[in-house]
């Protein structure tokens, strides 16, 4: 299955896309700073905001399956 996984440099997005990558899933792991997602076999980093719906719709592109596993850092605004 292919898997767009939103937040995937997080504490628990990591622990998501490591699941994911160990069950034989591909994965495109988004993130606003992919470079913070390690490269492994399986997994596609990808930038992007989770609160910008063409950008979802972007990086998701060609995923059956999307989890988010977003959380606003302490230093971004709670609306």
């Amino acid at each position: 299955m292919r898997i767009a996984l939103f937040g995937a440099s997080g504490m628990i997005g990591s622990r998501i896309l490591s699941e994911a990558v160990t069950r034989g899933h591909d994965v495109i792991a988004i993130g606003r700073d992919p470079k913070r997602i390690p490269p492994r076999e399986g997994v596609t980093a990808r930038k992007g905001d989770v609160l910008d719906t063409a950008s979802v719709a972007e990086t998701a592109r060609g995923a059956e399956l999307a989890i988010s596993s977003y959380g606003p850092s302490s230093d971004e605004p709670h609306e």
